[in-house]
C-alpha cells in the first residue's frame, strides 16, 4: 500500500499547498494589495466561491472524479504561477495589469478549485484504497491534508510578511513568491498524477491474481 499511500500525500498536497487557504482566510489582505477594498474584494471572492460549487455538482455525473481533479490541478497550478504570481512581482507589469490579472487569476483559481480539487479529493482519498485498506488508507491521506492546512495557514502570513522586508515592505513582493510556489508545487504533483493517481481497481487486481494461479 505504499505507492497509493504517497498518492494519497500528493493529492492532499494539491489540495491543501496550492494555496486555497491563504485565498480564502486572507482575501480581504490580498483583495487590498491588489487594490480593491478589503470587504468588497471579501464578498466577491465568498460568492464566487458559493457559485462554482454548485456548478461542480452537475459536472460530477458527466466526467470520473479523476478527470475532474487533473484538470482542475493544473489550472490552478497554472493560475497560482502565472496569474496570480510573476505578473504581481514588483516591476513586472504596471500596476493596473498586475490587480486585472491578478484577480482574474484568483477568480478562475477558485472556480476549478471548486469545480475539480475540492470535492473531488474527498472521493478520490476513498478510491485510492482497496475496501480492507481504505480506513486506514483515507484516515492518512486526511491528517496529511490537515498538516499542510496548518502550516499553510500559520507559514503564509509570516512568509510574506517577511520575504516583502516587513510590514513596511512592497506585500506585492512576498505575495508573488508565495504564489509561485503554490503554482511550482501544485505543476509538481499535477505531472506524478497523470501518470500514477488511478482510483483502486478490485476487479483488475482479481484478474492479475488469477492469471497467476493459472500460470502457477
Amino acid at each position: 500500500m505504499t505507492g497509493p499511500l504517497l498518492m494519497g500525500i500528493v493529492v492532499a498536497g494539491t489540495l491543501q499547498l496550492t494555496g486555497i487557504n491563504s485565498i480564502m482566510n486572507y482575501a480581504p489582505t490580498i483583495m487590498s494589495n491588489l487594490g480593491l477594498d478589503s470587504l468588497v474584494g471579501n464578498f466577491v471572492v465568498m460568492l464566487w466561491n458559493f457559485v462554482t460549487t454548485i456548478a461542480s455538482i452537475p459536472l460530477a455525473s458527466i466526467f470520473t472524479m479523476r478527470q475532474l481533479f487533473l484538470v482542475g490541478s493544473l489550472i490552478t497550478s497554472s493560475c497560482c504561477l502565472l496569474l496570480c504570481g510573476i505578473p504581481v512581482y514588483p516591476g513586472v507589469a504596471s500596476s493596473n495589469v498586475r490587480n486585472g490579472v491578478a484577480i482574474t487569476g484568483i477568480l478562475i483559481f477558485i472556480a476549478f478549485f471548486e469545480i475539480g480539487v475540492g470535492p473531488c479529493f474527498y472521493v478520490l482519498a476513498q478510491d485510492l484504497f482497496p475496501a480492507s485498506f481504505r480506513p486506514k488508507g483515507s484516515s492518512a491521506t486526511m491528517l496529511a491534508q490537515f498538516i499542510f492546512n496548518v502550516l499553510i495557514n500559520v507559514c503564509y502570513p509570516i512568509a510574506t510578511k517577511d520575504i516583502s522586508g516587513g510590514a513596511s515592505g512592497d506585500q506585492n513582493k512576498g505575495q508573488a513568491i508565495a504564489f509561485i510556489f503554490f503554482g511550482c508545487i501544485g505543476l509538481c504533483c499535477f505531472a506524478l498524477q497523470i501518470f500514477f493517481l488511478h482510483p483502486w481497481d478490485g476487479k483488475k487486481t482479481n484478474r492479475c491474481n488469477e492469471s497467476s494461479n493459472d500460470k502457477e
